[in-house]
Formats: structure tokens, C-alpha cells, sequence
């Protein structure tokens, strides 16, 4: 009986722990030229990642944002964001590959991260497409992949 309690106990953590983190590679619709995911390693804890600000600069947009993620190991990553309310709009295509860094002159588009939670600075950069609005303030899709 108490093996039965102990098994119940853990089922129900492994269950928590899954939907508490949340991982967008898991939604439909995941672009078939990133074929190497890094679902299994890395989820973002969506409570605790938020979409920044946005800014227009020589036809060139900026969507800064907040990601934290939790790594089951350690993993070096990419990551991109899909953005398709904004494509034709904001942005010229809505599958954009993240940068990685807490300025502009310190990016980079892999990321290395330890076992545990990380708390990323991504600045997503596309082509301008004419319209100066975001049609919303989330966090786009996003899609991790091994680098």
C-alpha cells in the first residue's frame, strides 16, 4: 500500500511538472526545414517570459523579448519565433531566428544553456514591412532547435 502511495505521488508530480512547462514545439504547424528539435531538452516557463518592446530601425525591425526557459540537460540551441499576424505587415516573413544577448552589440544566434532555468534576452530581427504596429504584444511561437 505504501509502494501504491509513493507511485500515485510521483505520477502526479511528472504530470505537474509537464503542464507547468510549456513547450511551443508541440503545437501544429512547426516548419518543416527545422528538423532537428530540441523539445525534449527545453521548455519555456511561459510565467516567467514576456514579449518586451518592438522598434523600427533602417528598415530592419527589433522584437525584443524575455524568455525563460527550464533544460532538462545541457543544450547548445537556436531559437526562432513565429510571428504570422505580423507578416505583410510589420514584418516581411514571420519565421524570424533569434539573437541572443542583453544588448545589440553583444548577439549571437546559438545560445548555450546549463541543466535548470535560464532566462533568456532575445531580440528577433526581420525586414520592415511597411506598417509601423505590432498586432498584438505575446510571445510569438517559438522553436527550439539543436545548433
Amino acid at each position: 500500500m505504501k509502494h501504491k502511495i509513493i507511485f500515485c505521488i510521483v505520477i502526479i508530480a511528472i504530470a505537474f511538472s509537464i503542464t507547468a512547462c510549456s513547450n511551443a514545439n508541440n503545437e501544429t504547424g512547426f516548419p518543416a526545414e527545422l528538423e532537428t528539435i530540441a523539445q525534449e531538452k527545453v521548455c519555456v516557463l511561459e510565467s516567467d517570459s514576456w514579449f518586451s518592446d518592438f522598434y523600427v530601425l533602417n528598415d530592419k525591425v527589433y522584437i525584443e523579448c524575455v524568455v525563460t526557459v527550464e533544460c532538462s540537460e545541457a543544450a547548445s540551441i537556436q531559437l526562432y519565433g513565429c510571428f504570422p499576424k505580423d507578416e505583410g505587415k510589420l514584418l516581411k516573413d514571420a519565421l524570424l531566428l533569434g539573437q541572443f544577448g542583453d544588448s545589440m552589440d553583444s548577439l549571437q544566434d546559438t545560445a548555450e544553456l546549463p541543466a535548470g532555468t535560464t532566462e533568456l534576452h532575445v531580440y528577433f530581427i526581420g525586414d520592415f514591412a511597411g506598417t509601423n504596429q505590432k498586432q498584438d504584444r505575446l510571445l510569438p511561437t517559438l522553436y527550439f532547435v539543436e545548433a
